[in-house]
């Protein structure tokens, strides 16, 4: 499994000194949308800058103008970008026809999916590179994530992520899952030795 740190944070100072502190224990470093809303693509550019070898997911999460947000990101030099798998399915055609020319792989973000089952099975078609599906539990959303994954790895060969609120309790369950990543964020963040937090996730995804 690759590990993916996320960095959902509102100081680019910090999320700059943190990445630099987990960086040998990260396969990737997702810029979110907290640091993209205050920052710009300037939040892009200095982890850019910071990590030159790194690979650089941008969470996106588009649902319109395709052409125009691949191409803001794109120049950057950033290998991934999201779109929403609730957009319709010209934008997630249109994001992954963009992002393909610019050599950047599209990554499908099933959280507001309708169908999340039907997304995977469509996912190839619209041209996507992987998928993220999201360990959430609300009113809106209150399928288990074991049901999730059965129904997202039932229906595509696509590489799929887990996401959201990931901690070590969840460890055992995606030792049984076997994703081909995790996105872990504020469990190796907000720790209180995060160099240490990310060591023992990435020895975990190793197993």
């Amino acid at each position: 499994m690759k590990l993916q740190i996320s960095f959902d944070l509102t100081d680019i100072e910090k999320a700059i000194e943190l990445a630099k502190a987990v960086d040998q224990h990260a396969d990737i470093f997702e810029i979110g949308m907290v640091l993209i809303y205050k920052y710009g693509i300037s939040a892009v550019q200095h982890f850019r800058d910071a990590f030159p070898y790194k690979k650089i997911i941008v969470d996106t999460k588009i649902v319109d103008r395709p052409k125009e947000s691949v191409a803001i990101f794109s120049q950057l030099y950033i290998d991934m970008i999201t779109v929403m798998a609730g957009a319709s399915k010209d934008t997630i055609q249109s994001v992954s026809a963009y992002a393909q020319d610019a050599k950047i792989k599209t990554v499908l973000d099933l959280l507001d999916t309708n169908s999340i089952g039907q997304s995977a099975m469509d996912a190839k078609m619209f041209g996507v590179d992987g998928l993220v599906i999201h360990n959430t539990q609300n009113e809106a959303d209150s399928m288990p994530l074991v049901e999730k994954w059965e129904m997202v790895r039932g229906n595509t060969q696509l590489p799929i992520f887990i996401g959201g609120k990931l901690n070590r309790d969840f460890l055992p369950i995606i030792h049984t899952l076997k994703p081909d990543g995790i996105i872990v964020g504020s469990a190796i963040l907000k720790a209180n030795d995060p160099q240490a937090e990310a060591a023992f996730f990435y020895e975990e995804c190793q197993k």
